[in-house]
């Protein structure tokens, strides 16, 4: 286990502040960015956009510590959610409803839309959150044929041999001593994990998607592959659906409307080509379907408010 990981069993100061508020019954409010704190006190749920936690575009992973005695409150997310019970033994979670004791060894993936709560009210459990890009994930998930990953609410499993905090300590490695191989080395370790997962764990509990929400992330599945040569009409009659059925699915399932996440998916493959160095700004726009060099940088410019030049020379920079 590496040795910034250690860090993990000791209280950190926001966690000390959560337990004297605990101690008192005083369940207050959540530090959370923005204006996400007001939200969780006005409303029953809250949506945390991907931007507070995986700020820095191109990103894969990120590891957190899931802090002890902090407020419980439901919520949902933007992205990929894995909760490891690294040590402890009455973790509460409620997954859409069903609640879960999680214990040490044990696993939970949540994909995104999927409302959650969870409670860690002892002082020597230390619970990770690895927070996943969602189209990361899905690449991933292509790569090794793991779409049933991507067709349910989440995945309760428990990791018996306590094989998967290497990879996630490696990943907090690379997060806190970055370079410029260390968004690739995420994606590789992302992709070693869920070989992990897959070949490792128990299954304990798997709640799949149903009717709409199903197929939805069946396009999104599709999107994945096809971003390159986008045509919501030739998508839409690949799965039997009018366009117009297909437009209002993605946008009400996925929370996005279709030229939108196919963008996104068309700037981090750009970022990633970028990274490697190997190919110039107007062979990377060829390569994620943009005919025009002058429309690729437009919105490359929109997307990460830099050129894909001025991104360029900063990576090779570090």
């Amino acid at each position: 286990m590496g040795k910034r990981f250690e860090e993990f069993y000791t209280l950190s100061p926001e966690e000390l502040k959560y337990e004297q508020a605990y101690a008192k019954k005083d369940m207050s409010l959540p530090d959370l960015p923005g204006q996400l704190g007001e939200k969780v006190m006005s409303e029953l749920r809250v949506m945390l956009p991907s931007k507070y936690y995986l700020e820095d575009p191109g990103v894969p992973v990120k590891v957190l510590k899931h802090p002890c005695f902090m407020p419980e409150y439901l919520h949902s997310h933007e992205f990929v959610e894995m909760v490891y019970v690294l040590r402890g033994e009455d973790v509460s979670q409620s997954v859409e409803g069903e609640k879960l004791v999680m214990k040490e060894g044990d696993l939970l993936i949540l994909n995104p839309g999927f409302y959650h709560k969870i409670g860690v009210f002892d002082k020597t459990s230390v619970v990770l959150d690895l927070l996943i890009d969602n189209a990361a994930f899905i690449r991933s998930c292509n790569y090794l044929s793991l779409s049933p990953y991507m067709d349910m609410k989440f995945l309760y499993a428990n990791d018996s041999n306590h094989l998967l905090p290497r990879y996630l300590s490696r990943m907090f490695e690379e997060q806190e001593n970055p370079d410029s191989y260390s968004q690739k080395m995420e994606g590789l370790l992302l992709e070693e994990l869920l070989i992990a997962i897959s070949r490792s764990t128990s299954v304990i509990r798997i709640q799949r998607r149903d009717g709409e929400e199903s197929k939805a992330y069946r396009l999104l599945e599709h999107i994945s592959r096809n971003y390159k040569k986008a045509d919501l009409a030739a998508l839409a009659e690949h799965f039997g659906f009018t366009e117009q059925y297909a437009s209002r699915l993605i946008k009400q399932k996925l929370g996005e409307n279709y030229s939108i996440i196919v963008r996104k998916f068309r700037m981090e493959e750009a970022a990633k080509l970028l990274l490697q160095g190997k190919k110039s700004c107007k062979q990377i726009a060829f390569e994620v379907g943009y005919f025009s060099q002058e429309h690729f940088t437009r919105t490359f410019r929109s997307y990460f408010h830099i050129s894909p030049g001025e991104y360029k020379k900063a990576i090779q920079s570090i």
